[in-house]
């Protein structure tokens, strides 16, 4: 399987596996953008974390992050070939994304993966 770069998966945006759109009362509006590693990692582990679990968790990183909202989502800013992203812990598993600011707000997970898998 061949390794695509950060950079490659923002170029080709449109060609991730799913899209969720969901809308909150208000603003802002989100937009969430999957991967197929993401979107297979939840199929497979569908008893252990699940689309909204991850969603609730991204809605609070995006609020902390674009609003200064004090929460408590666990969310840090990558270095080095993930430069650009952010890493959300939720539980043992570990959300690796980036936040487009914008109307909606896009959110593209391009990770998800237990704590000593990912990166």
């Amino acid at each position: 399987m061949r390794q695509v770069s950060p950079r490659e998966l923002l170029k080709n945006a449109d060609t991730l596996s799913s899209a969720r759109d969901e809308q909150m009362p208000g603003p802002p509006h989100y937009r969430f953008i999957y991967s197929d590693q993401a979107a297979k990692f939840l199929a497979r582990n569908a008893g252990s974390i699940d689309y909204e679990r991850v969603e609730t968790g991204l809605k609070l990183a995006a609020s902390k992050l674009l609003l200064n909202d004090r929460n408590n989502a666990d969310v840090r800013k990558m270095e080095g070939e993930w430069r650009g992203y952010y890493r959300l812990r939720l539980s043992r598993f570990r959300v690796v994304f980036r936040l487009i600011e914008g109307e909606p707000v896009q959110l593209v997970i391009e990770e998800i993966e237990r704590r000593g898998n990912v990166y």
